[in-house]
């Protein structure tokens, strides 16, 4: 199904959901301080999570 991907600003980590069931898949991804944003690139291979806290940007491959 098709995920969707969130950044948990308060606890540093990426969640997945899926789409079709509105339910968490696996556990959060953590990530560099106080994500922000999610980015997908164009293919759907890499999530990219914009950290404001630490001034990163977090690549997730997917």
């Amino acid at each position: 199904g098709r995920r969707a991907y969130t950044a948990n600003a308060g606890s540093d980590t990426v969640s997945v959901i899926d789409t079709t069931t509105n339910h968490t898949v696996g556990n959060p991804i953590h990530v560099a301080g106080y994500p922000v944003w999610i980015a997908l690139s164009p293919d759907g291979h890499r999530a990219y999570a914009a950290n404001s806290g630490s001034a990163s940007i977090s690549v997730i491959k997917l």
